[in-house]
């Protein structure tokens, strides 16, 4: 399994076309072979920040997505327009990095 880790600073100005974009993503992120799951959290303490997890079944599969149109398109938009800061983190699940089967 591979993991997405999404970190990201919105400002209040710019969270209702943030959650514009987040919608058109979610569309087609669910849409992906070999997408599982993604978890958003928001911090109670800094009402802007932001992590999303995305889990995928493979590599490949994060690869594609990464890689696809109207992915790019929306990400393009919103580190323009929307995001004070955001950070990107991708790799294989921790607990099989440790030996252990991650469940």
């Amino acid at each position: 399994m591979f993991i997405i880790v999404f970190e990201s600073t919105t400002p209040a100005s710019k969270a209702a076309v943030g959650g514009q974009y987040y919608t058109q993503m979610q569309a087609l992120l669910r849409s992906q072979p070999g997408f599982i799951s993604e978890t958003p959290f928001a911090s109670p303490i800094h009402p802007d920040q932001a992590v999303l997890i995305a889990k995928w079944e493979t590599e490949a599969g994060v690869h594609v997505w990464r890689t696809q149109h109207e992915h790019l398109r929306i990400q393009y938009k919103a580190r323009r327009s929307v995001f004070a800061g955001y950070r990107l983190r991708v790799g294989p699940e921790l607990a099989s990095l440790l030996g252990g089967t991650g469940r």
